[in-house]
């Protein structure tokens, strides 16, 4: 995330997941779920604040798979969708940053 005009060095990152991680936790969850925006994320793409909404209902969704499913998928994926809910539901709302998921 970035402020409109600021320089790159000024972007937060928010870390998501590895591609061992996300290959081994996070796409079995979204195949399985048929999510749209999450399987993005694995390439990377800029995020509209218009389509905020969107993606956080998907990772709400993955979330509460995740978390009925239990074991290690959940200790080592749960809290990083969590902080990216938090981040982005907050960026969300603010019209003044770039967003990047990737």
């Amino acid at each position: 995330m970035q402020k409109k005009g600021h320089p790159p060095e000024t972007a937060v990152t928010v870390p998501i997941a590895g591609m061992a991680t996300f290959d081994q936790y996070w796409v079995p969850a979204v195949e399985a779920l048929h999510l749209q925006w999450v399987p993005l994320f694995r390439t990377g793409f800029p995020v509209g604040n218009e389509d905020v909404p969107f993606i956080l209902d998907e990772l709400k969704v993955l979330r509460a798979s995740i978390a009925r499913s239990g074991g290690e998928a959940s200790e080592i994926v749960l809290p990083r969708i969590d902080r990216l809910i938090e981040e982005l539901d907050a960026a969300g709302r603010d019209p003044d940053l770039d967003l990047y998921i990737g």
